[in-house]
């Protein structure tokens, strides 16, 4: 038999989210644990925009989006498996809203060094779009803290990593340009550094962003070159990364 499902996003399957990243429509044995089943009446997109982390126990963490396009709402979950496997979990929504274009998507989450989660997420209120961050309040993430505002801008393709000072460092995409935002407290609530990292006139730069910390304690950001169909290597010239050396 074969399946009757379409593999179309990385671990999402016809509204089931898959840990294995596969679904068995007609097999008798499912190889993957789903994360969640819409009813067939719904019109649902279940595991758009997933990011993953391991605790400090060895389980993972997600953040994804849930999108009802028949309400017009689409949520940002967060899943937190209770065991190795993940065939059992706990579920919890982040923010829910009704911009479809924004909210739960491209957000990021990392562990702080303490091993609490923390997610930064692009985010609309009304007209204003925003980058934003919140901290869970324990490492199960039982709960979380209120909203704070990173920058006023419409940001997309967001990457974080923690900085060799221990705080968060988040790399993104704004207005056609690579941006990074320093953090000056471990929870993202304190003074924020903003810095361009890269932009040039009339060219599209900075997407799909990904950043980590290289062997000499400064930010290494990949992304991509839109206008000239490349991918670009920036690397950060001092911690928060308000200067950068760029390599084709």
């Amino acid at each position: 038999q074969t399946s009757d499902f379409t593999l179309r996003r990385n671990l999402y399957i016809d509204g089931d989210l898959y840990i294995s990243g596969v679904a068995s429509g007609s097999f008798s044995t499912n190889p993957g644990y789903g994360l969640g089943s819409v009813p067939t009446t719904a019109q649902v997109i279940l595991g758009r925009w997933l990011q993953m982390v391991t605790g400090g126990d060895g389980r993972v963490k997600m953040i994804y989006a849930y999108e009802d396009t028949s309400a017009g709402t689409r949520s940002l979950y967060f899943t937190n498996c209770l065991n190795a496997v993940c065939s059992d979990r706990s579920s919890r929504v982040v923010v829910q809203g009704t911009d479809t274009i924004t909210t739960g998507a491209d957000a990021s989450i990392l562990l702080r060094r303490d091993g609490i989660p923390l997610v930064v997420l692009p985010y609309r209120d009304s007209t204003l779009f925003s980058l934003r961050v919140l901290s869970c309040t324990t490492s199960e993430c039982s709960a979380f803290t209120s909203m704070s505002e990173i920058a006023r801008l419409r940001a997309e393709y967001v990457t974080t990593a923690i900085g060799v000072d221990g705080n968060p460092i988040v790399a993104y995409h704004s207005n056609d340009a690579l941006q990074v935002a320093h953090c000056a407290t471990m929870d993202c609530t304190g003074s924020k550094t903003i810095s361009i990292v890269d932009a040039r006139f009339g060219e599209n730069v900075g997407l799909f962003a990904s950043i980590h910390i290289g062997s000499d304690g400064f930010p290494v950001i990949a992304y991509y070159d839109d206008t000239n169909a490349n991918l670009v290597v920036g690397h950060c010239t001092t911690i928060s990364c308000s200067s950068a050396t760029s390599h084709i």
